[in-house]
């Protein structure tokens, strides 16, 4: 009995390791949460558009209200920072170092933000956000 209780709890350690390990998002993932991120927080989407497409994820992934916001609140962070990135550029077009800058700050803001989502929503949307990502870079080519 006891050597089947150890077994049974490093299989679960074994189980939530592999869960921890899988949390980073991967390429192909995050390319469709930008997408996301780009379409839900992009300074130039109207109110109307951003909540009609809400709306649309809602019921593609079935999300609860809780991850709903949190999309919501990603896609603003990321909205803001386009908005600033815009800002930047206008003032300074032919700073080129501080462009590559901001599209460093971009890129990891983008995946910070991508693997945001993915642990604050439940396992199973999350596992539904990987799949579609990893399902439309197969069918993309990319």
């Amino acid at each position: 009995m006891r050597q089947l209780f150890r077994t049974c709890l490093l299989t679960l350690l074994a189980g939530v390791g592999a869960f921890a390990q899988s949390t980073q998002v991967t390429p192909n993932q995050l390319h469709y949460l930008r997408h996301l991120l780009l379409i839900l927080g992009s300074p130039d989407a109207s109110p109307n558009s951003v909540s009609m497409r809400e709306h649309s994820l809602a019921i593609q992934f079935a999300l609860n209200a809780q991850e709903l916001t949190a999309i919501n609140a990603a896609a603003k962070q990321y909205g803001a920072l386009l908005s600033k990135i815009r800002e930047a550029v206008s003032a300074s077009p032919g700073d080129q170092v501080a462009i590559a800058a901001l599209v460093s700050t971009r890129q990891q803001t983008e995946e910070t933000l991508a693997n945001q989502i993915l642990s604050s929503v439940r396992p199973s949307t999350a596992n539904q956000l990987r799949f579609v990502g990893d399902f439309v870079a197969q069918m993309t080519g990319h």
